[in-house]
């Protein structure tokens, strides 16, 4: 399937309306935070003022977003954990409160919920681009449940007005997870951010800026006093070394790719039983203190030109794999940012394979992300996720890709597929050899 090249002049357009996107109840929301305006730290003091330096970016996130007050966290699971807290506070008539989760993400969103006291229940995805909607929810959300997270996968974004009202209903707090996202918008032009009662940023290794920290932003002032009350009582755990957190991020990635690899071969349909004992002894790795602030607003000024490069590098991949046995993604497109370059595989491959093969010559490519119910609630089938999952290949378009980096890799993927490709006719395979010739 052909994707159409996104223009520079649309990109700079749209990062440019985003930056500076102040309506007038943005402009009400900007001057009201003023007193609102704290980073959550978890040393000595839980909540303390944010200093002066980062005003510049707190003055575009609340404009943008619309919301009261901008609270600074260590991480972008830090700022959730924070989130659900809120959720949970706002609602003491739950003795059991739920939140719900699409089943399509990282693990941190669902680790954070559960060390907040949460129960994590999961929605499906849409099959084609693996983010969730209000009808997904619909078939999850109950009176237990105090808050749903729309996660902008990829850096695609969607309409959440009516999932906004599904929440409205049920009394559940609506967050935004924009980690992936950063600088983009909504089909409808709004930024991302602006519709949720909160939204979290990160500016952690692999997103759009990696200056260190992550953004909790809240849209009530009663919601902001919510979190000071709840975080005034907040026990801290003992710091940790950094060389302990590279040490345990990579034990838990290790062991959530093992089970991982299990659940790809159906050796085993959930893990469960054994995976969520082992969270507690990872809980140090969730709330965590800014420990960056001078690295923010260098990075913060780069915006604009980091969400190009992305693009014109993702357009590049769009150009030279058109026409071949994937789907190629749309919603970069429609929301300005691209965090990876997702494709869906067809059957004939086998994404793993594809996977393998860029890296054995230096390229940087994935395949996440497996669905979450097998390690939190099995009982959650989402059957949409999991098939999103075997035929979706992620490749990079960040700082360490440049052209001719970004065609080369477009070229070897065509070279694996001319290798492994089983075509259905002899048609197909005609143009397969005519394609990577032509490259």
């Amino acid at each position: 399937m052909r994707t159409a090249a996104v223009s520079r002049d649309s990109i700079e357009k749209r990062s440019a309306s985003w930056r500076h996107a102040v309506g007038r109840k943005a402009v009400m929301g900007r001057q009201e935070a003023r007193m609102g305006r704290l980073m959550i730290l978890s040393s000595h003091k839980t909540i303390d003022a944010s200093p002066s330096s980062l005003r510049p970016v707190e003055d575009e996130i609340l404009e943008s977003t619309g919301c009261h007050s901008v609270f600074w966290c260590g991480r972008g699971a830090s700022a959730l954990y924070w989130a659900f807290r809120v959720a949970r506070a706002r609602r003491p008539d739950v003795m059991h409160p739920e939140v719900v989760l699409p089943a399509a993400l990282c693990a941190s969103p669902a680790n954070a919920a559960i060390a907040a006291g949460l129960k994590v229940r999961f929605a499906d995805v849409d099959p084609g681009t693996a983010l969730t909607n209000e009808s997904y929810v619909s078939e999850r959300i109950n009176n237990r449940t105090v808050a749903v997270v729309f996660v902008h996968l990829y850096g695609r974004t969607a309409a959440l007005k009516e999932l906004a009202d599904v929440c409205g209903r049920h009394n559940a707090m609506l967050i935004e997870d924009a980690a992936q996202a950063l600088g983009g918008r909504l089909p409808d032009g709004t930024p991302v951010g602006s519709v949720g009662d909160a939204c979290v940023f990160s500016f952690s290794a692999t997103k759009i800026l990696e200056c260190g920290g992550g953004v909790l932003t809240l849209r009530t002032e009663e919601e902001a006093a919510v979190l000071e009350a709840v975080s005034a009582n907040y026990r801290h755990d003992a710091p940790m070394d950094e060389a302990v957190v590279r040490r345990m991020s990579e034990s838990f990635r290790n062991l959530q790719h093992g089970a991982i690899a299990l659940l790809r071969l159906r050796k085993i349909k959930h893990c469960a039983t054994w995976f969520l004992p082992l969270l507690p002894k990872y809980r140090g790795l969730l709330v965590r203190p800014l420990r960056q602030v001078d690295k923010i607003i260098p990075a913060w000024t780069s915006l604009p030109q980091t969400l190009r490069h992305r693009q014109e590098m993702a357009n590049i991949y769009a150009e030279r794999l058109a026409g071949g046995p994937w789907r190629l993604p749309l919603g970069y497109g429609l929301s300005g940012v691209c965090w990876r370059y997702t494709i869906l595989v067809d059957d004939n491959l086998d994404a793993l394979d594809l996977t393998d093969g860029l890296r054995q010559d230096g390229f940087l490519a994935s395949n996440h992300y497996w669905p979450l119910p097998p390690f939190y609630h099995p009982e959650d089938e989402c059957g949409n996720a999991e098939n999103f999952a075997r035929h979706c290949l992620n490749l990079w378009v960040d700082g360490k890709m440049d052209g001719s980096t970004t065609g080369r890799c477009a070229d070897k993927l065509w070279s694996l597929v001319k290798q492994w490709f089983r075509p259905a006719s002899r048609v197909e395979k005609t143009i397969i050899d005519e394609r990577h010739t032509f490259q």
